[in-house]
């Protein structure tokens, strides 16, 4: 399993205890940082899926409008 937040993984509970994050240099971890974009988060959350892995990602889905 792998996977993260669209920026809010400590306000939706994502992050795996016991494990690192993702980076450039660091490819062993399980936690993702996807920063602020929700569609692309989606679109890597999809690719992963079509790898075999299990990913998931998380955000909050309010986008009121007046």
């Amino acid at each position: 399993m792998i996977g993260g937040a669209a920026d809010l993984a400590p306000s939706t509970l994502t992050l795996l205890d016991g494990s690192d994050a993702v980076g450039a240099r660091r490819i062993r971890g399980r936690n993702l940082h996807f920063g602020i974009r929700e569609h692309a988060m989606g679109a890597i959350v999809n690719g992963l899926a079509l790898s075999g892995l299990r990913p998931y990602g998380a955000t909050f889905l309010i986008f009121p409008t007046t």
